[in-house]
């Protein structure tokens, strides 16, 4: 079985990527990847083909059309510590849900609470109130249906975390191809090893 998309080496360490997230180089780091993809045609291409019980990752960067680095690493099932498959829409959709139902739900408690607080109760804030935490939920709602509705194109991401080094992670996939990859990997890790 063979999949190919864009590829990303990514630290496994939760430590270190909270730590680039806080001092912005993870935000340098994707401007950098999106001025390259955009100014010098910079393109970072993974295939992943499960041969036998190993996953073997060719590694291609190229720039301006021109091949510039090639790579092919040969990583052994029992050496894998997880392979997982990310639908980064659903993600975002879910988390874009969630912030407008707990802004919603704050804000318009916190209206509301003042409103009933206020000498001769005003009801403009209770109004106001009642009115952010509707449109908090019901944003949250839309967004969950939308996020059950819409097909995941080119939002499914593929990772590989092996034993040692950074994880591998394949974006721009079929997520039917994805979860096909992930069923046959898991297929080779069950099956018991050849003598010899």
């Amino acid at each position: 079985m063979e999949l190919g998309g864009e590829l990303r080496l990514v630290t496994p360490s939760r430590l270190v990527r909270l730590l680039r997230y806080a001092t912005g180089l993870e935000f340098l780091a994707v401007l950098t990847r999106g001025l390259g993809r955009v100014l010098l045609r910079s393109e970072r291409r993974g295939e992943l083909r499960l041969d036998g019980d190993s996953v073997r990752i060719v590694h291609r960067r190229s720039m301006l059309g021109r091949a510039v680095f090639e790579q092919e690493t040969l990583l052994p099932a029992r050496e894998l510590v997880s392979i997982s498959v990310l639908d980064g829409r659903a993600e975002l959709l879910q988390s874009a849900g969630l912030g407008a139902l707990a802004a919603g739900t704050l804000l318009g408690t916190g209206l509301l609470i003042e409103g009933l607080r206020a000498p001769g109760l005003a009801p403009s804030l209770v109004t106001l109130g009642l009115v952010l935490a509707a449109v908090g939920g019901l944003t949250d709602l839309v967004l969950e249906r939308m996020r059950n509705r819409t097909p995941a194109r080119e939002q499914t991401k593929l990772r590989i975390v092996p034993a040692r080094g950074p994880a591998f992670l394949f974006s721009g996939l079929d997520g039917a191809s994805a979860r096909a990859f992930l069923d046959a990997t898991e297929l080779a890790l069950r099956a018991p090893a050849a003598p010899g």
